[in-house]
């Protein structure tokens, strides 16, 4: 059970939580006054999926590049552990599930890693930079992955 709600924490702190305050537009190449949320990353992309189109290309590709992908990616596949997860309750599935939750949780942590890399190799980064979307993003994606682990030994949720 905890693997789904630590699922769901990754896609909704990745999803709606505030990631940075990028002023100087040196980060994502654009100045904002308000802290740029997950949405802004993948909005165009699930909202494509919404309309039926399957593609992350052209429109429907997420805002920002490399780091867009790295968050649909968080949220996808935090959604994708979650619902594999309500099927993993039967046993036998329930380790199979758990590597998948392993890899949401890794997929939390390599975005937080690439964005962290992203803010200080500019001439102005700063932990300022950082909100806590980002930061929850990470913290999520580390306890799931020891709740996979945990999975995956054949401990009860």
């Amino acid at each position: 059970m905890i693997r789904i709600l630590l699922s769901l924490a990754i896609a909704a702190a990745a999803y709606f939580g505030p990631w940075l305050l990028d002023s100087t537009g040196q980060i994502l190449g654009a100045s904002f006054t308000e802290p740029v949320l997950g949405s802004a990353f993948v909005d165009s992309t699930i909202g494509c999926l919404m309309d039926g189109k399957i593609s992350m290309s052209g429109e429907c590709a997420p805002a920002y590049g490399l780091f867009g992908q790295l968050v649909l990616a968080t949220v996808a596949l935090g959604v994708l552990s979650a619902a594999l997860s309500v099927i993993g309750l039967v046993p036998l599935i329930g380790r199979l599930t758990s590597l998948v939750t392993i890899v949401a949780g890794v997929a939390a942590i390599v975005t937080f890693g690439w964005f962290a890399k992203e803010v200080f190799t500019t001439e102005q980064a700063a932990f300022s930079d950082f909100r806590w979307g980002a930061y929850a993003t990470a913290a999520f994606g580390l306890i799931t992955i020891f709740a996979g682990l945990s999975g995956l030994r054949g401990n009860n949720d």
